[in-house]
């Protein structure tokens, strides 16, 4: 999912936010649009690369895009229903970061891109009905 509008300033570099992911009918977590698995307590290290905003004209870093409010994050979850398959539940993750890469707009909520994540616990989890 590529972001809305990218922002100037530089993040922390590291910090806790939160994440939705989804969590197969295996029982393993992956995220929602694509990319490798990832375990719970463990680091994942994104990609390197570039990446251009949803307007087309602003480059961002790539990396994983942490959520940084958790009220705004639980609305986003249930919208995310829709993107399930059979089997599959929506599931936000609080998880630790690093790396903080840039800042920008993603569904009209502000995220961090970072280097690194650490999935720590899970908050909320759905299914599809």
């Amino acid at each position: 999912m590529c972001l809305m509008s990218v922002n100037s300033d530089l993040p922390e570099p590291k910090g806790t936010g939160y994440k939705i992911v989804v969590r197969m009918a295996t029982k393993k977590l992956r995220p929602l649009f694509y990319g490798k698995r990832f375990l719970m307590r463990k680091w994942k290290r994104a990609s390197n690369g570039t990446l251009f905003s949803n307007r087309g004209y602003e480059s961002y870093p790539a990396g994983f895009h942490v959520y940084t409010n958790l009220q705004e994050t639980e609305l986003q979850l249930n919208r995310t229903v829709g993107k399930l398959v059979k089997g599959e539940r929506a599931v936000l993750v609080e998880v630790k970061y690093s790396g903080g890469r840039a800042h920008g707009w993603q569904h009209n909520q502000r995220v961090v891109i970072a280097a690194r994540i650490k999935p720590m616990r899970i908050i909320k989890e759905i299914c599809q009905n």
